[in-house]
């Protein structure tokens, strides 16, 4: 992992991210820090005013809980035994944190950043949610004692800086809880006494988000806040207040765009936001002018999601997408979207686009389209590129490293870590701690017309910083399935190029020609041709597609660009192993030099 030397100053960056915070969030974030800080003298449930009100009654929830059954499945096989003995697989890897009545809940989130993703999940309880279908009393009564030890920190001057009551982890819990009552409540298995100490902590949850509402942050925080809360009243066979449903269709029509997708432009965020409106949708809590409101975003969302879905069924990590955080987005579309026999997808407002057919894709990143209110989760990896090839992820993105402020999150989020084309000079999006962001490049992306048995696509951008444009040209040949990638950039002398790195599962072949290698699975074989450029020595290289601590080995290729006419370009092409180049490229002549010259023109027109 390379050392990233950040070109602006970390107080600059801070204090472009301040000014770009709409005063009402600023003071907003004042107002929630200050609460914290006044409140955190006292325990949770004294913090937020909190009493012993509606624990005894029933809990009727079925489409949510089979609706959060279903993702739960999808990311957690443990079974009961496995969750009483603290053995659980979270997000593709095993851990053992043993017994989870006596484990320290205050520790989550203080050791070891790699371990962040771990702790989230432990403090979300989403694995007890599939155990408790089948499960026994016994089982009912073993999650009242986790949840008791949950409390437990929630003495003064702990729960506030715990991660186990952080908004987001309480607002998962709730929703998780809401399943495991239900299911208990119909198999007969949840007893009074459990289900008294699960219900108060449900009901605790729900006063707390109420009080800790995470305003200033808005988005998918202030989502998941909303939806636990509305899903809580709605398991208790209450309805949403006017003024609360007023508020939860403000604030989710503010975070989707025109095109259906979801304004942090982070395809993990994307399902994670869809997810909590179909809650709502199934909640039927809301008037019917609400429920509308509601079932139109799911609809939009839905038709969107498909742009960022590889052939696999899941999404591409691009941002800060990490695999197994969401629910796998295939539970959310038809096979005919995640398998489409030929098609051209581009989200105009998004910044994102795709070719694909039933076994091949390219997905695309094209880096922000209109004004980025919430950038924080956004890399600098412009025209970024993933590509499945036989249904199996090739070209991959790097994933993310690290959530947490140091080298790691640096090189995550640069355009270096990323394989798609830059200029030398800093950063396309200007970047510093965490979640921090200052200046930023916006990109264009349209799809290509005429070119006969050729899908295309083309997006570009120009730095910030810099005069000179750069573009990305993506295309299939219909027949064949070849995919090309092609950059270039108007200004010779500055081009640089991130590398293309391919997954783990593909395995590099011994026999290399010159400007080609060739991978094999279990699949089929994938060859990488280089048509301009040369490729370099390949070599050893890190992804995070499950996030901090879950890193793979996958193999790095460097393509460096080539004098081609006035500008510089390198072109790949990912097919067969075969001596000969798709015909379709080859009469659609899209390298050629005067073609590109124009979509350069074109560029300078449309600004």
């Amino acid at each position: 992992m390379d050392q990233i030397q950040l070109i602006p100053a970390r107080l600059g960056v801070r204090v472009r991210t301040v000014l770009r915070m709409r005063p009402s969030r600023v003071v907003r974030r004042i107002v929630y820090l200050s609460r914290l800080r006044l409140f955190s003298r006292f325990d949770v449930a004294h913090a937020v005013g909190f009493r012993d009100r509606n624990v005894q009654r029933q809990v009727d929830a079925h489409a949510m809980a089979a609706e959060i059954l279903l993702w739960r499945e999808a990311s957690f096989s443990a079974d009961q035994h496995a969750v009483e003995v603290g053995e659980l697989a979270l997000r593709g890897t095993r851990c053992n944190v043993g017994p989870l009545d006596v484990l320290d809940w205050s520790s989550l989130g203080r050791g070891e950043s790699e371990a962040i993703n771990r702790d989230y999940e432990l403090a979300y309880c989403g694995f007890a949610v599939p155990p408790s279908v089948l499960a026994g009393s016994e089982y009912f009564d073993y999650l009242s004692r986790v949840l008791i030890a949950i409390e437990s920190i929630g003495g003064a001057k702990h729960w506030c800086s715990s991660l186990t009551w952080k908004p987001i982890s309480v607002s998962c819990r709730l929703i998780n809880l809401i399943a495991v009552l239900h299911f208990g409540r119909v198999s007969g298995a949840l007893k009074p006494q459990a289900q008294k100490v699960i219900s108060r902590h449900a009901a605790l949850c729900a006063q707390f988000l109420e009080t800790f509402r995470e305003d200033y942050l808005g988005y998918n925080h202030l989502a998941f806040n909303m939806v636990s809360v509305l899903c809580w009243r709605a398991a208790l066979g209450e309805m949403a207040s006017p003024a609360f449903e007023r508020e939860l269709v403000r604030i989710l029509d503010e975070q989707i765009l025109a095109d259906g997708g979801h304004a942090e432009r982070t395809p993990g965020y994307h399902v994670h936001v869809l997810s909590l409106i179909r809650l709502a949708v199934l909640s039927r809590a809301l008037s019917p002018h609400g429920q509308a409101a509601i079932e139109d975003f799911a609809r939009r969302m839905t038709s969107a999601l498909a742009v960022w879905v590889h052939p696999d069924g899941d999404v591409a990590v691009f941002n800060d997408t990490s695999l197994g955080d969401a629910p796998p987005a295939r539970l959310f579309l038809s096979s005919e979207e995640t398998h489409p026999t030929a098609s051209v997808l581009v989200l105009s407002s998004t910044g994102a686009a795709k070719i694909a057919d039933s076994e091949n894709a390219v997905l695309m990143d094209a880096g922000p389209q209109i004004d980025w209110a919430c950038p924080g989760h956004g890399h600098a990896g412009y025209l970024t590129c993933e590509v499945s090839w036989r249904g199996r992820r090739f070209v991959i993105d790097p994933g993310v490293a690290s959530y947490s402020a140091g080298h790691k999150r640096d090189w995550t989020k640069s355009s270096r870590s990323h394989n798609g084309p830059y200029v030398r000079g800093g950063e396309p999006l200007e970047f510093g701690g965490a979640f921090e962001v200052g200046r930023y490049s916006v990109g264009h992306v349209k799809k290509l017309e005429g070119f006969g048995e050729i899908n295309a696509i083309v997006a570009s951008y120009r730095p910030y910083f810099s005069k000179s444009a750069i573009l990305r040209i993506a295309a299939q040949d219909r027949q064949i399935g070849s995919i090309l990638i092609a950059d270039a950039w108007e200004e010779p002398k500055a081009a640089c190029a991130g590398d293309f790195l391919i997954s783990s599962i593909w395995k590099l072949e011994a026999t290399q020609v010159e400007n080609e290698v060739t991978f094999s699975c279990i699949d089929g074989k994938a060859n990488f041709r280089v048509l301009v450029g040369s490729l370099g020595l390949s070599a050893p290289g890190e992804a995070f597609p499950f996030g901090p601590a879950v890193g793979d080995v996958v193999q790095r290729l460097t393509v460096s660009p080539a004098l081609f006419g006035c500008m510089s370009v390198r072109a790949v092409v990912i097919g067969e192993p075969t001596s000969v180049l798709s015909p379709g490229f080859v009469k659609s002549n899209l390298l050629d030099t005067q073609r590109i010259q124009r979509l350069f023109d074109n560029l300078r027109v449309s600004r």
